[in-house]
């Protein structure tokens, strides 16, 4: 199935976090202390510069927008959202390793699988079900489409949507 064009950016993004989940489950695997760090270091960078900027858009665009078509939140969106929180609870706790300077094998093995099973999850199961239930031309409003696809062009997350991340952690502790 082709991808609705307003959805094309954030697919683009979820290619270069499968770029990362590959890099820190090798390094994890494979990577000595300094290879562990570098990982880390760039998973950092990465989460800080696009990852943030991404779960925004859907959080904040995307994702209100699907749920004005559905009577209740489906089970492939209350799991990506539980995801975002956990993989910005990763960001968090790889930055202090990298401060620390150390990165052990597990939680960059961890991080890698979440951010891969969570873009799969979004491209296989969340995706095509918004593109089944969101009408084609309020998908083309959403303004993602309209975008470069480069993060840098992306306004920066508000405070709102960096706390948004604690609402929904606290809205999936109550399902």
């Amino acid at each position: 199935m082709k991808r609705h064009p307003a959805l094309i950016p954030l697919s683009r993004d979820h290619h270069d976090g499968l770029v990362q989940a590959v890099r820190l489950r090798r390094a994890a695997a494979d990577g000595d202390a300094s290879e562990r760090l570098a990982a880390a270091r760039e998973f950092v960078e990465f989460f800080r510069n696009e990852e943030r900027v991404h779960l925004r858009d859907e959080e904040e665009e995307l994702f209100p927008l699907f749920l004005r078509h559905v009577p209740s939140q489906p089970a492939p969106l209350r799991e990506a959202r539980v995801q975002h929180v956990q993989l910005e609870g990763f960001a968090r706790k790889l930055e202090i390793a990298v401060a620390a300077g150390i990165a052990d094998r597990e939680t960059l093995d961890a991080a890698g699988e979440l951010l891969d099973t969570h873009i799969r999850l979004e491209e296989r199961q969340l995706f095509p079900l918004i593109e089944e239930l969101v009408p084609d031309d309020e998908l083309g409003r959403l303004g993602l489409g309209s975008r470069d696809v480069t993060c840098a062009v992306r306004r920066p997350p508000s405070r709102a949507s960096r706390n948004s991340f604690s609402h929904a952690s606290n809205s999936a502790a109550a399902l």
